[in-house]
């Protein structure tokens, strides 16, 4: 199957036939007229042709370099109103850049057209591998894909899924993605997606928990909200009291400076907080008490 892109030229040929009631009853029209003669016009033109023809007929099931196309339902304008007088088109197509037309030309420029002829490749199973294309071309800034639905028909001409994206969070988030394909371009579309914005995450908590101090040994650690131990501290009678002596602490309460100590060392990251053991555990509490089902 041919593709043309917007620089391809076409030569074509657009008649038109005014049909009056009277016309249509004897089953001739002599009010024929000529709107473009063999003209060369480039493909993207077409975009205006065929809103005013609305060519979405062949003029024959079986395609060769003969067919033409035509618009099955007369256009609704003021005289068929009040009148009953219909306008019908037709859109024959000479030569394809420079070159005479052939039967695959027709299928091709069908195709765009939104017209599949009989023994033709599916059109709907066309545009989803053109989607799926345009999904892997996609750039979403680095972000990894955690996975994706299947493709959804959201309307005529857009085929739409579900990505989820990967933050390196503990959940993925959902975004909406897209191709719409031009009517008359029926292979031909962009995507459109716009990357969620993600809330920050809230700071994460830690906790202090004095586990030992007595007869000259003291032992300390700091915990996440996982239980999970990140710094201990471990001092006897004749070790492990530089953390004191070094002026991280000043005592074995000094809070703040063990949370200064740890976010210099990187064990602690941007925004964490580091609490007492009560405070640590009131704030768990409330937490869980703030989940689903809770």
């Amino acid at each position: 199957m041919r593709h043309y892109d917007y620089e391809t030229r076409l030569r074509i040929s657009v008649h038109s036939e005014t049909w009056t009631p009277a016309d249509l009853e004897a089953g001739d029209t002599d009010k024929r007229e000529t709107l473009y003669g063999r003209e060369e016009i480039e493909i993207a033109d077409l975009d205006a042709i065929v809103a005013m023809g609305g060519f979405d007929t062949p003029s024959s099931s079986v395609p060769d370099a003969r067919t033409w196309f035509e618009n099955s339902t007369p256009p609704m304008t003021r005289d068929r109103i009040e009148k009953g007088i219909e306008l019908h088109y037709s859109l024959h197509i000479h030569e394809v850049d420079g070159r005479p037309a052939d039967t695959e030309d027709i299928v091709a420029i069908g195709e765009l057209l939104g017209i599949v002829f009989g023994g033709a490749p599916d059109l709907e199973d066309r545009r989803r591998a053109r989607a799926d294309a345009a999904f892997e071309a996609a750039d979403f800034g680095g972000i990894d894909v955690a996975g994706t639905s299947g493709w959804e028909t959201d309307g005529e001409h857009r085929l739409a899924r579900t990505v989820y994206l990967d933050y390196g969070g503990e959940t993925s988030h959902p975004m909406r993605f897209a191709v719409e394909f031009k009517p008359w371009m029926a292979l031909h579309g962009e995507p459109e997606f716009e990357l969620p914005e993600i809330p920050e995450a809230a700071p994460k908590i830690f906790g202090y928990y004095v586990d030992l101090d007595e007869r000259g040994e003291f032992r300390a650690d700091v915990r996440d909200a996982e239980g999970k131990t990140v710094f201990e501290i471990h001092c006897s009678d004749e070790e492990g009291w530089d953390i004191f002596e070094d002026g991280f602490m000043k005592n074995k309460e000094d809070i703040s400076g063990l949370q200064e100590h740890l976010s210099a060392l990187g064990i602690l990251g941007k925004g964490a907080e580091l609490l007492s053991m009560s405070a640590f555990e009131s704030r768990l509490e409330a937490d869980r008490e703030c989940e689903p089902g809770f």
